[in-house]
């Protein structure tokens, strides 16, 4: 009978539990279902009416590809009958767009509009859903939206009807709020009132799509005087996410609460505060201010909360241990180790790694001793362990090893983490060296400081790269002469030029040159015989080098020390570059020295080492700072409390690992830098500067200590007043640094540096007031940590630390499968990745002249195809020098056997038409050296990027924005791009907007665009390119000094090369030995539209520096060259006018 009943009731119940799972809603009465109710009364025609039509209606065939695509899924879209804008007739169609409309299908979290936007906010009243603040007026509290403002008063009838809808959806399935935590609470009724009160709840200032790290969910107005603002929960808790930092950190946690970025950012300078752009003087009048008060107190709050969810060893980390010195480990060697910067294998033995606790106990040795050297090391987060890379013989690379430590610091047990081959194919040493921790796979998300991974550096890869600059590149100061060119950066020690060739490359004298009779000091350079006129400002000049510095090529690496380091250590970087130094920014992404060495750009030679930064596991690789900066080399960039970074400045050639220090704020953008012979801009020390097209410049980098005069302090050459390196930032604002104070050869094998440990300290602000040099420093040498028989150098505090963020982003080609994989979202080897560019003229104009000042030369009409080249990465026997054929005076110094010049085998991957707007999308190999060349129409390069750059398998890359957007994006860093200040600012846009482009949305179908792909292609001389000569002109072009122009373009062999490739490749004034200045061909640029050779076979007057002489005309006129023997010719050049090609050996 029981059972009866039972199944009685089960039968009547049944249609009530059937409901639950259907999409229906009481109140109003909302049915998805094909029966009635506002619904499919009122609100299916209005969105036909107000939204289908060219926005949110996708074609109903195309529809379901359409929101498979990640950056769709987040959208409004909704299928419609292209022709009509109605929606079908159809329950089913009905459902799914009900779904979307309620955040059922697909999910829309914070979709593009920030802060924690939903389109029905279930937590909250009916007026923070999306639903409805999209298309209102922003005045009405709405939100940036593609479609503009739909509704701009709030009696319209249609926002009535969404109201409505809103409310019955709410009332029908309301959601509880998460229980706020003490900070939470805090934040809501005392911080809120602070960012509100200091203008930070600015659309313009801090709102959700301004061009800055901190972005708010702005409050809605209010509807009655007094109240506090309006912001729902899911606003409040991404208010505070933001304000704890979604980039890097902006809270100091972990140390000082005092120099937390939230705070020195709206201080006065005069009250330790650092520059904003906004200025500092209309917020907080002092750390005395209520309002600073108030944040600190919350920061408290945030700490204890943050604090109880570390653990060790799963065991909790008292608070107390947080940010508290326990000790220093360093590193006491020989003090007579010199070694170029990018050189691993010298062998200086007789180093060890000290620890000196903090409780006054006498240094101990950790590690290391009489045989062996260790290069580098890092303390792990919970100050238990340290990885260092050491080695035992020159005949051994570096391996890296982990010791633990007990409660005292003392050593309890050493192993070795990192494995391999002892040499590359090549029979060069394999190094693993530059250690440092990382966060830790596991999904703590940072809280288990003991849950860690390692990256580090290795030329496993077997790879070659140049590894000093091709040319020394300088400006001329007031004070030259005809007959002596002044340069007061030229530190070197006198004499080191003397019979040197100088070559003026821009200003009023480009083309002369000159011998360099005598280096005099003070950087004067005596020349054999007067110039034309008194060089100035304007004057950039090169010396000629010595001769190539080719050495093996690092790259960073990552590895898991809890696991096999043959299961887990894993390439991240692909750039044939040297990169060195890794550093962690906040954000957890990896920061590393990346030098840029293609070749020449705008008529100088290039070699700069930025600081690039890099997502999990070498995503998204990209300029982190010092790009194009006059200082050769920037490394171990390190983040303070503040978020400013100090970085080393230095030379390849320095011998002592040490340099200039220099403060850093990547905030401020592109750097307009006072002698810098990089740019073309005459701006000296102590100068005029020119008008920036920022709204407001501040200078990005700053000197800490003078760098002229006689207590200079010099990044190469001689440092009158001593060297820095190894600094390392603790979370109270202090500074570990090795120091050497008395004056020092940067580049003399005979200096003794005597470096010792010291503190730095900021006793005021970092910055001055007017923000053009940095703030007063004090050092001190810390005596117990110190020598004079040793050196003592790399000093690292011992410090139970918060680890950066432990996730970042990475983004993959819609439909990629991926896994993660060691903490890292991987996808499958074989992957395709692509390149959404969205427009490349904008991009280039910004990679030739790069300071934010003047109008931007886009040259967007001239600009048609863009090449997408990959390089072969070169080997030893790539890099082998060849002795050049001509006279020596005219000899290239960098002649391999596979250039007479500077370039690498390469290939080009694609050649693709620029959209009108612009934009490409192309498919790329991934795990290679990747650049993009801009070309004119008849596929001639115009341009050429000179860093490499790399893809992972299924990644996905984006360059550029679109010009629309990019006052509101761009010109607060770059400056507008009429010049003018007042067109660095615009209005508001989505970010949905920036990334569709022709190139990748077909606007007639409202679907994506397939990628551009092609099979790889690479010219070859001999096999190319000398069968034209042979077919048209060897014929005139013979041997003898009879052959017109002087050129013989026979292929018979000479020397390495052949008679017409040597012949190609003459200077255009042999004696002046000036490898950028060739006759026929711009080898070093690597550019067709600047080479006289393809002027005289087409015709055109080009760019080339000598006129043509018969315009119009190609040559051989009886025989000219058709459409694809010129595109040969073209495409020789582009790819650096080498010898061999991709395929050949």
């Amino acid at each position: 009978m029981w059972l009866d009943v039972l199944l009685l009731l089960l039968l009547l119940l049944l249609p009530l539990l059937l409901s639950c799972n259907s999409v229906e809603s009481t109140g109003e009465g909302v049915r998805a279902d094909g029966g009635g109710g506002i619904f499919e009364t009122e609100i299916l025609p209005l969105l036909e009416r107000r939204c289908a039509t060219d926005c949110h209606g996708i074609d109903a065939s195309a529809y379901e590809r359409f929101v498979e695509e990640p950056e769709n899924r987040v959208g409004l879209f909704f299928p419609v009958d292209p022709e009509t804008g109605r929606i079908a007739d159809d329950p089913a169609v009905h459902r799914r767009v009900y779904e979307v409309l309620t955040d059922r299908w697909p999910p829309s979290e914070g979709a593009d509009h920030g802060g924690g936007a939903v389109r029905i906010d279930r937590q909250a009243d009916r007026d923070f859903s999306l639903l409805l603040r999209a298309p209102l007026s922003l005045s009405l509290g709405g939100l940036p939206h593609r479609g503009l403002d739909l509704f701009a008063s709030p009696d319209d009838p249609d926002l009535a009807t969404l109201r409505s809808f809103v409310e019955a959806e709410i009332a029908a399935h309301p959601e509880a709020a998460p229980p706020e935590t003490p900070a939470a609470t805090f934040f809501r009724e005392q911080v809120v009132g602070v960012l509100e009160r200091n203008g930070c709840m600015l659309l313009n200032c801090h709102g959700p799509n301004v061009f800055n790290d901190l972005k708010l969910a702005l409050p809605l107005p209010r509807t009655e005087p007094g109240e506090p603002a309006r912001l729902s929960p899911r606003m409040l808790a991404a208010n505070r996410r933001a304000l704890r930092g979604n980039v890097c950190r902006l809270v100091n946690l972990g140390g000082d609460l005092r120099l937390s970025r939230v705070i020195v950012k709206n201080l006065p300078i005069e009250e330790g505060g650092v520059h904003q752009r906004g200025g500092n003087q209309q917020f907080f009048e002092s750390y005395d201010d209520p309002d600073v008060q108030t944040l600190l107190e919350w920061m408290r709050l945030e700490r204890d909360e943050l604090t109880a969810k570390l653990t060790i060893d799963g065991e909790p980390v008292p608070q107390e241990d947080l940010g508290r010195l326990q000790g220093v480990a360093f590193l006491r060697g020989t003090r007579h180790a010199p070694r170029a910067f990018f050189d691993a294998d010298a062998f200086w033995p007789g180093t060890r790694l000290m620890m000196a606790p903090e409780d006054g106990t006498e240094p101990f040795e950790i590690a290391g001793g009489r045989d062996a050297e260790i290069q580098s090391f890092d303390v792990r987060y919970d100050a238990r362990a340290i990885v260092f890379s050491m080695r035992a013989s020159a005949d051994e690379g570096y391996r890296l090893y982990e010791v633990e430590l007990d409660g005292d610091l003392r050593p309890t047990s050493l192993r070795p983490l990192s494995q391999g081959p002892a040499r590359t194919a090549a029979g060069q040493l394999v190094h693993h060296i530059d250690p440092i921790y990382i966060p830790g796979p596991g999904e703590s998300e940072g809280t288990a400081l003991d849950d860690v991974g390692v990256a580090f550096v290795s030329n496993a890869a077997g790879e070659q790269v140049a590894s000093e600059a091709w040319a020394l590149l300088g400006e001329a100061d007031e004070g030259s002469s005809r007959t002596t060119l002044l340069d007061l950066q030229r530190v070197e020690h006198s004499g080191t030029f003397d019979g040197r060739r100088l070559h003026v490359v821009d200003g009023p004298l480009e083309g002369e040159w000159r011998r360099i009779t005598r280096h005099a000091p003070g950087g004067r350079l005596v020349l054999d015989h007067p110039l034309p006129s008194v060089p100035d400002a304007r004057t950039v000049y090169v010396i000629e080098p010595s001769g190539p510095r080719y050495r093996s090529a690092f790259d960073v690496w990552r590895m898991i020390p809890s696991r096999p380091f043959e299961e887990t250590a894993r390439r991240m970087t692909f750039t044939n570059a040297q990169e060195r130094r890794p550093t962690m920014r906040t954000s957890g992404e990896v920061m590393a020295t990346s030098v840029r060495n293609r070749g020449w750009q705008g008529d100088r030679p290039v070699f700069n080492g930025a600081i690039y930064r890099m997502q999990a596991g070498g995503f998204d690789y990209h300029i982190q700072g010092g790009n194009r900066s006059r200082y050769p080399i920037y490394a171990d960039s390190r983040e303070l409390p503040s978020g400013l970074e100090i970085r080393l400045a230095l030379d390849p050639r320095n011998l002592w690992g040490g340099g200039s220090l220099i403060l850093a704020d990547h905030g401020f953008g592109v750097n307009l830098e006072p002698d810098n012979p990089m740019d073309t801009l005459a701006v000296t020390s102590g100068g005029p500067r020119p008008e920036s097209a920022a709204q407001r410049f501040l200078p990005t980098h700053l000197p800490l200590l003078p760098e002229q005069g006689p207590d200079a302090t010099t990044h190469t050459g001689v440092s009158a007043s001593g060297s820095f390196r190894d600094h390392y930032p603790l979370p109270d604002g202090r500074i570990l640094v090795a120091h050497t104070p008395a004056s020092i050869d940067h580049l003399a094998p005979t200096s003794d540096p005597d470096w010792d440990i010291h503190w730095l300290r900021f006793p005021g602000s970092l910055q001055s007031v007017d923000g053009l040099s940095a703030g007063r420093v004090e050092l001190s040498r810390i005596d117990r940590l110190s020598s004079t028989e040793w050196a003592e150098f790399n000093p690292r505090p011992v410090i139970v630390r918060l680890q950066e963020r432990a996730r970042t982003h990475q983004k993959f080609v819609p439909g990629t499968e991926t896994e993660r994989i060691d903490g890292v979202e991987r996808a499958a080897p074989d992957a395709p990745a692509e390149i959404e560019c969205y427009d490349y003229p904008l991009l280039a104009s910004f990679l030739d002249a790069f300071a934010p000042v003047g109008a931007r030369d886009i040259r967007h009409d001239e600009m048609r195809w863009v090449r997408i080249v990959r390089q072969i990465p070169p080997v030893l026997s790539d890099t082998r020098p060849v002795e050049a054929p001509g006279p020596p005076e005219a000899r290239d110094p960098f002649a391999t056997p596979v250039s007479l010049g500077v370039h690498e085998r390469q290939e080009i991957v694609a050649e693709i038409p620029l959209e009108p707007d612009g934009s490409f999308y192309a498919r790329v190999p991934t795990e290679v050296p990747l650049i993009v060349q801009g070309l004119d129409s008849e596929r001639r390069a115009l341009h050429s990027m000179n860093r490499w750059f790399y893809l992972q398998p299924g990644e996905k890359l984006t360059f550029a924005i679109p010009r629309s957007v990019f006052p509101m994006r761009c010109a607060g860093c770059h400056g507008s791009l009429t010049g003018d200040r007042a067109d660095a600012l615009g209005a508001p846009d989505v970010v949905s907007a920036a990334s569709r482009v022709m190139a990748n949305w077909n606007a007639a179908e409202a679907r994506r665009r397939r990628p551009h792909e092609e099979q790889p292609s690479s010219p070859d001389y001999r096999r190319d390119v000398q069968p034209i000569f042979d077919r048209h002109c060897s014929r005139c072009h013979g041997a003898g000094g009879d052959a017109p122009g002087g050129l013989d373009l026979r292929g018979d062999p000479q020397g390495a090369y052949t008679a017409s490739y040597v012949s190609l490749l003459a200077l255009e004034e042999p004696a002046s030995g000036n490898q950028a200045a060739r006759r026929w061909v711009n080898e070093r640029e690597g550019l067709s539209s600047e080479s006289h050779l393809i002027e005289v076979v087409s015709g055109q007057e080009l760019a080339a520096p000598r006129a043509l002489e018969t315009p119009g005309i190609p040559h051989p006129a009886e025989d000219p060259l058709d459409a694809d023997e010129l595109l040969t010719l073209t495409r020789w050049i582009d790819l650096g006018a080498t010898f061999l090609g991709a395929g050949s050996r």
